[in-house]
């Protein structure tokens, strides 16, 4: 999958200027008060204690290793690597056993339904997930426009997934009515070959005639467990089709002003959501 092509326009400039890291890393953590006023200080001091034993030079030599790996996103991408034209789903084979669905009529019988009321129609897609690994949905139309104005307009976010150790970002890129989610360590890692650990797809056959719009979410259970997938799934209608404006500005600030984006502010407000 190409998740930097179709990002292009919205992006990255004709010219565009580089993201400096490091003068980025200074200018936030320059002072040992602001590290130690972190809520996380507690968990993580041992391991600052060990970094402030190195020297200004190792420190800046490590920085300096992951900063192929930083430039990687779609936001430091140069210009030559976001000229890509190529689809998303042909630029790596081996990316992820997963496909896109974007045929409903693959899936149900549309002929068959043709005469179903949109809750009948929704009783249908209930039952039929209930022996089918993956999440579901049944979205009414005005819902399912306002998201999918959202998305195109915002394609790509990160969503933090709490796991035993703290929590892990999930990235997000959607295109051509599906959302392909991998881990941002995946992506740093693989590039466009990032291994897809959630598809979620909508199927809009029935928008005009029924007025509502199906959902369906694949995901990969050696990645993810089922309520993980749910989370991100979640996460996704919250941020990108809820009434939460400050969702929204984390979405606009990730995509259109990506330095003033802060990773504490979405697992704030995403602990917030959870009431702690």
């Amino acid at each position: 999958m190409n998740w930097i092509s179709s990002l292009r326009s919205l992006f990255l400039n004709p010219q565009p200027k580089p993201y400096n890291i490091l003068r980025s890393f200074s200018r936030t953590l320059d002072t040992y008060q602001e590290i130690s006023e972190n809520p996380y200080f507690e968990k993580y001091k041992d391991k600052i204690a060990e970094v402030q034993k190195k020297s200004p030079e190792d420190i800046k030599a490590a920085l300096e290793k992951n900063l192929e790996s930083i430039q990687s996103h779609p936001y430091y991408k140069n210009e030559k690597k976001a000229s890509s034209k190529e689809p998303m789903d042909k630029r790596g084979a081996k990316f992820s056993q997963m496909k896109s669905q974007t045929d409903l009529n693959k899936i149900m019988k549309l002929e068959a339904i043709k005469e179903k009321t949109s809750e009948e129609i929704e009783c249908i897609w209930k039952k039929y997930h209930e022996v089918k690994q993956g999440v579901y949905a049944v979205l009414p139309t005005k819902a399912f426009e306002k998201m999918s104005s959202n998305l195109q307009e915002y394609p790509v976010f990160l969503f933090p997934l709490p796991r035993s150790h703290g929590y892990e970002f999930i990235m997000c890129q959607f295109q051509d009515h599906n959302c392909f989610f991998t881990s941002l360590l995946n992506y740093q890692a693989y590039k466009e070959n990032a291994p897809i650990c959630l598809t979620v797809s909508y199927f809009t056959e029935l928008q005009e005639d029924k007025g509502i719009v199906l959902m369906r979410g694949e995901y990969d259970d050696a990645m993810l467990k089922p309520h993980e997938a749910q989370c991100l799934t979640n996460q996704l209608q919250l941020y990108y089709g809820g009434n939460d404006n400050e969702k929204l500005l984390l979405v606009e600030k990730f995509n259109k002003h990506p330095q003033a984006f802060k990773h504490m502010d979405l697992i704030s407000n995403f602990e917030y959501g959870l009431g702690k």
